[in-house]
């Protein structure tokens, strides 16, 4: 009996081992399907993804390297876009960017991707859905943190040598790629910026230190409106409002803005018509009073003009003097 009883436990324990083995290679075999799944066809992916986006780049596009990962992840390395800036072609470097694509909207028949990458010396996370229904409508969410404002004002054009760090929150909508669809609202901020002396033709704006500065911007129906725009510095305080009629291209828009500062530090009269011992006394009554000085900004996005809005100013300065 105890011989049968033994013989019964070894069948049963290796009934149980080969269950257990049965079932490691069934697993193994469930993984290796998926291993051949899901890494051959991304590889092919990654090949394709290379191969598509080099023939329709723009000339002095470049692209490092390409991988794709579950699920549905892109990963562009060393990425170089070239971007014309008022007949200038610059160029943006990106060294990592990450993509990826929603399954479920594509079910749906709408696109949605979202990407993060480096840029201008911060972060940048971009939210986007399109839908080909609706005239080619592209919804979009962005958030910019830590941008270098320098290089990215040296990308645009600008080399007025503005320097610092900001941050940027942009939603909104646009249709068909025409820019006069556009409609949402940004939020910018800016910290430790440094703005150089700028020059506003009688007026010339001492430089303004350790600035921090706030934007709420909002667009619809053709108009980018700035309904907030404030900026505090060692030199002057700044605040105004404005709007951008949008006209395609975007550059040629036209700009309508006024602004009011209140100056720490005297602004040197460059007009020589104006210059003189009471220019002087002027301007340091100006500082002096604390009153407000009022400009108007006009021209166009890629041609600004300012000018000082004199019986404003004027008006502002014997008031305060009054007192």
């Amino acid at each position: 009996m105890a011989e049968e009883t033994t013989e019964r436990q070894t069948r049963s324990g290796a009934r149980s081992a080969l269950k257990f083995l049965a079932l490691c290679l069934a697993c193994g075999a469930i993984l290796a399907a998926a291993a051949l799944f899901f890494l051959h066809p991304y590889a092919r992916l990654e090949r394709r993804i290379k191969a598509v986006t080099s023939r329709h780049a723009p000339p002095g596009a470049a692209i490092g390297d390409v991988s794709v990962r579950f699920p549905l992840r892109v990963v562009i390395t060393d990425l170089v876009v070239p971007v014309p800036v008022q007949g200038e072609d610059r160029e943006i470097r990106i060294d990592k960017l990450t993509g990826g694509v929603s399954v479920l909207p594509l079910l749906l028949g709408k696109l949605r991707f979202n990407i993060s990458s480096d840029f201008f010396g911060g972060t940048l996370w971009m939210d986007v859905g399109a839908e080909s229904s609706t005239r080619g409508r592209l919804v979009f969410d962005v958030r910019a943190r830590g941008v270098d404002i320098g290089r990215l004002s040296e990308i645009l054009g600008d080399q007025s040598g503005i320097r610092g760090n900001g941050d940027l929150d942009v939603e909104g909508e646009l249709v068909g790629g025409d820019p006069t669809t556009l409609t949402g609202r940004a939020l910018a901020m800016g910290r430790n910026v440094s703005m150089p002396p700028l020059d506003l033709g009688r007026v010339v704006l001492p430089a303004n230190n350790n600035t921090k500065f706030t934007a709420a911007i909002t667009a619809d129906q053709g108009t980018i409106r700035f309904d907030k725009l404030e900026a505090n510095g060692s030199a002057y305080d700044l605040s105004g409002t404005g709007t951008i009629r949008i006209t395609d291209p975007f550059e040629r828009s036209p700009i309508d803005c006024k602004f009011s500062m209140i100056f720490r530090q005297p602004p040197t009269i460059a007009d020589k018509r104006l210059a003189g011992n009471g220019a002087e006394y002027l301007m340091g009554a100006v500082v002096e009073s604390g009153a407000e000085v009022f400009f108007k900004v006009s021209g166009s996005v890629d041609d600004p003009e300012a000018s000082l809005d004199l019986s404003s100013s004027l008006g502002s300065i014997l008031k305060q003097s009054s007192r």
